[in-house]
């Protein structure tokens, strides 16, 4: 498997990117149901919604089954009042629950100059995305896949972003720059959210099927 060389903006347009893949899902299925469980190092379960849904298509599986040896995060799951390097929530929140997401997403090699062409408008757009708690990504080169976690205040939160203008513009680009992937999104206490874990997300995208958006 080729190596993707991933850059602090690649890894923003991957947030956008595995966005459109909720909207797919949805409409693929109509469910409420999909992911499950807790992306954390915590015991207790929580109720989950969407999740992916369909066929990815053929030959995918070694992707799925890539060993990210060299996985590496660039950057902290934060954002204005939540940094997992200080324990979670800097202020009490005034909600006790959230909405946690996860996704995956293998980038084709000559999709590269495209994912940095578009990093740029990124920046502000999650910085002042309404509801958007926390936000991190990652990357293994060696696999080609960028992964992402968040912490939203709602699902309704979540999907304005969807529906926002950078989404639709990326939506007709997601399968042209990647190979397959997955998302799934579910409810977690402040406590659940705090503990969250690319481990606990990888757990939790298992059983997960590829995006029909690549069918």
């Amino acid at each position: 498997m080729n190596a993707v060389h991933f850059s602090p903006g690649h890894l923003l347009v991957s947030l956008t990117l595995a966005s459109t893949m909720f909207t797919a899902c949805d409409s693929d299925s109509n469910a409420t149901s999909g992911g499950g469980g807790q992306g954390g190092d915590t015991s207790s379960s929580s109720s989950s919604s969407a999740g992916g849904g369909g066929s990815g298509g053929a030959g995918v599986e070694s992707f799925y089954s890539c060993v990210e040896d060299d996985y590496a995060e660039a950057r902290p799951l934060s954002g204005a009042n939540f940094d997992v390097t200080q324990g979670g929530f800097l202020m009490e929140p005034a909600q006790s629950t959230f909405v946690a997401h996860t996704t995956q997403i293998y980038v084709r090699p000559d999709g590269e100059d495209e994912f940095f062409q578009r990093s740029g408008e990124l920046f502000g757009v999650l910085a002042e995305t309404p509801g958007l708690v926390a936000w991190t990504v990652g990357t293994s080169e060696t696999c080609g896949v960028a992964r992402t976690m968040g912490i939203w205040e709602s699902e309704e939160a979540l999907y304005a972003f969807v529906a926002g203008d950078v989404h639709a513009q990326a939506m007709a680009r997601t399968t042209a720059l990647s190979f397959t992937g997955k998302t799934t999104h579910f409810d977690v206490s402040k406590e659940e959210a705090e503990a969250l874990s690319w481990d606990g997300m990888r757990a939790e995208l298992e059983g997960i099927d590829p995006s029909p958006l690549y069918r």
